[in-house]
């Protein structure tokens, strides 16, 4: 299920990151747009990256670790 992070700015000057309606980090000031934008693209590629390699199950890992 992909996260879906958003911009918001509730007041001039002031830009937020958002997800789902909840704050995840906000800026202010002259580059604040551009902060958030960074920080937004970030998020996103992080909260959406695909795994490099498929979950293991819970079996597999069992049989892994062993008490010697």
């Amino acid at each position: 299920m992909r996260v879906q992070i958003e911009l918001a700015s509730p007041r001039a000057g002031e830009w937020y990151v958002v997800s789902g309606g909840t704050y995840l980090v906000g800026f202010s000031g002259v580059h604040a747009h551009e902060l958030a934008l960074k920080q937004k693209q970030e998020l996103t590629e992080l909260l959406n990256a695909t795994p490099a390699c498929p979950a293991a199950d819970a079996d597999d890992l069992s049989s892994a670790v062993k008490d010697d």
